[in-house]
Parts: C-alpha cells; structure tokens; sequence
C-alpha cells in the first residue's frame, strides 16, 4: 500500500481503478483501470477563479499501443451562480402525499 495512492476494489477482491496522486497537493497524477488497459494521466495543472484542472491529459492504451494527449491552452469557467435561482417556492397547489410501504401507485 503506498502513501500517494488509491486502489479500488471489486467484490471479489480485483483491482479495478488505481489511482495516484501527487504528494504535494493530492491532485490526481494517473488513473489506471488495468481490466481495460487504459491509463489516464494528468499534468500540468493550473487555477482559474479557484479551479485546478490539468492541461495536459494524456490517455493510454498500452494493449493497443495507442494514446491521445489533450492539451488545454485556454480554460473558461462559468460565472458564479447567485444561491437565489437554487430556491425553489413550493406552488400553491402543490401537495405533498406521504405513501406508506403498502401503497401501490397506479398512474395512467
């Protein structure tokens, strides 16, 4: 078991996602899913408006000896939302029926 790591594991005990971070900030480093033989590593990592993200990922196939790198030049974030359009008023007419293990629901 190492410090600067996460495994993760299926009911029979098979390793199905590792995932490894950097020690200095616990950002991802690479994510593998060794079932696929695929591994997702991230670099280069930047803030914008309290964001990190990696402008580099690269994504590995090593059964098929491929690969892809994407790389993130410009990030846009998204304006903050204000909390009130998270409000929701219940409608006057709204009822609220409270249903018990018993019931059955039919709808038509």
């Amino acid at each position: 078991m190492k410090s600067d790591q996460i495994t993760l594991i299926n009911e029979k005990e098979k390793v199905v996602e590792v995932i490894d971070l950097y020690l200095k900030n616990l950002f991802p480093k690479r994510v593998s899913f060794p079932e696929r033989d695929i591994t997702v590593a991230f670099s280069d990592f930047r803030e914008n408006h309290g964001i990190y993200y990696a402008r580099k990922v690269r994504v590995e196939n090593t059964e098929a000896k491929r690969s892809l790198v994407i790389k993130n030049r410009k990030m846009a974030i998204n304006k903050t939302f204000p909390e009130q359009i998270f409000i929701l008023e219940k409608p006057p007419s709204f009822v609220t029926t409270y249903l018990n293990e018993d019931s059955i629901i039919l709808s038509p």
